[in-house]
């Protein structure tokens, strides 16, 4: 059935940049980043993210993800929390 063909684009990104998704569907799928590289594209440090993690700030809800000892954080998510205001107590790097 052709009807549940998917085509999806993704586009290598640039250094400090998420990769672009197009087609049908694609606004369903997860965008998973490194605490590092979320911490880049927010303009925060890597060691605020982890501070959030620890003290659970930074939680499933927000997007975070744990892959044995490894945190992800799904991108859409997070970018609602933050356009929401939850982690706006925080100063950024200048």
């Amino acid at each position: 059935d052709s009807s549940s063909y998917s085509h999806v684009v993704v586009e290598v990104p640039n250094k400090g940049s998420l990769p672009a998704v197009s087609g049908r569907g694609s606004d369903s799928i997860p965008i998973f980043v490194t605490v590092t590289e979320a911490a880049q594209l927010c303009g925060y440090r890597a060691k605020t993210f982890y501070n959030w993690i620890e003290t659970g700030k930074l939680r499933l809800e927000h997007g975070l993800r744990r892959f044995g000892r490894e945190c992800r954080i799904e991108w859409k998510s997070f970018k609602v929390s933050v356009d929401r205001g939850e982690f706006a107590d925080v100063r950024k790097v200048k």
